[in-house]
């Protein structure tokens, strides 16, 4: 093993923040095989440690890994790099698309291609159910709390964030049974400072803001969802739906599936979608930087909190039987969310994008192919199907 130098350190962050497309899961294997296989910057040890210690948090795990190896290097500054470079390429990516979209998106032919990028989101949200369930065991009581949720969801429309917290509760009552587990050694002083100073910055930024009510709403929004996003950049998309659909109004539930569609074809971790709401939301790139803003801090904080817990956090039965009823939560939310988009596809053309995120799943199942290769698949096989058949 080998530390970097700061040059190279910096080179490497710069060099993947252009070139990290795929989504999370290509983007922890791109960094495993860089930095463990190829520069040795990590040992097989130390990355396993750090993806269990990530996985714990809410928050966008590629990103959070980043911030973590950055501030073993280097420290805090090295954590601020690291994480900063992996986002700022795509901060100005996903806001110069929007603005393209948001000009030249209402004509035809346009609205054909988006259509086809729909389907395959709607695929991948099929695949990320399928994906999660697999690490579930399935007994009766699991089944049944998953239906339980789904009902409270539907019939009585609770919101995403009391779900989350009805599932934290359920999950910590039901840990109680497991096996007694070493105790999580708190260092008060290395884990309260980040807190602090994260939690000063936010206050103040908080209050810059203030004055305007869109990006008060923002920053509340994007604030919560940071905090809720356990299960992977999906399990943010109904919470952040559900409240800029439904109760700001800032957008459609079709244009939300094009912002997924950006975020999985440009570099950076896929919840920058958040941006493409905010730039939608303020009508400007500000709202694009206070909605990655109010995203990305309470992420850093976390892992610069968390890092000192990090062996008894990620070895903790408590905390993991804790957090598998949120993930069978979570599994719900993004059911439910892709059943909303299924019902609100255009009558004509709903049974052909259906049909066609179902082949999408049944690929994504069986191959290996890249996130971004279905996606054009996806919306080029839609185009000539529905030029003919529409």
């Amino acid at each position: 093993m080998r530390a970097p130098t700061w040059r190279e350190f910096l080179t490497y962050w710069i060099k993947f923040g252009f070139l990290s497309f795929g989504g999370p899961t290509a983007q922890i294997g791109m960094i495993h095989r860089e930095l463990v296989e190829q520069r040795r910057w990590l040992d097989e040890d130390e990355f396993s440690q750090a993806l269990a210690f990530v996985s714990l948090l809410p928050g966008p795990e590629a990103h959070q890994l980043a911030t973590y190896i950055g501030r073993k290097h280097f420290g805090v500054k090295g954590g601020i790099v690291a994480g900063g470079l992996f986002l700022i390429p795509s901060l100005f990516i996903i806001s110069g698309l929007t603005w393209l979209y948001l000009e030249y998106a209402m004509t035809a032919n346009v609205d054909v291609l988006l259509e086809g990028l729909r389907t395959g989101v709607l695929a991948l949200l099929l695949y990320t159910v399928y994906r999660l369930a697999k690490k579930i065991h399935w007994n009766l009581i699991n089944i049944v709390f998953a239906l339980t949720f789904m009902f409270l969801g539907v019939v009585f429309q609770l919101s995403i964030l009391a779900l989350v917290a009805i599932a934290l509760g359920i999950g910590f009552l039901t840990s109680r049974t497991t096996e007694k587990t070493q105790k999580i050694q708190l260092d008060y002083k290395a884990s309260l400072k980040p807190l602090l100073i994260g939690g000063l910055l936010w206050a103040i930024s908080f209050g810059l803001i203030y004055q305007s009510e869109e990006l008060r709403h923002v920053a509340s929004l994007f604030t919560q969802a940071a905090l809720i996003t356990f299960g992977g950049a999906y399990s943010v998309v109904p919470f952040v739906s559900q409240a800029a659909v439904e109760q700001y109004g800032w957008l459609t539930q079709s244009q939300m599936l094009d912002g997924i569609a950006l975020g999985e074809t440009t570099p950076g971790p896929l919840i920058m979608i958040n941006a493409f709401v905010g730039f939608i939301a303020y009508k400007g790139f500000l709202g694009a930087l206070m909605a990655t803003w109010f995203t990305f801090l309470p992420s850093f904080i976390l892992v610069f909190a968390g890092a000192p817990l990090m062996q008894s956090l990620s070895r903790n039965q408590r905390i993991q039987a804790t957090l598998s009823k949120l993930t069978i939560a979570v599994i719900t939310f993004i059911a439910g969310f892709a059943l909303t988009i299924a019902q609100s596809l255009p009558s004509q053309s709903a049974l052909l994008q259906i049909a066609l995120a179902g082949v999408g799943l049944i690929v994504l199942v069986k191959t290996r192919i890249p996130v971004v290769a279905l996606l054009a698949i996806a919306t080029i096989v839609y185009s000539i199907t529905a030029t003919f058949a529409l």
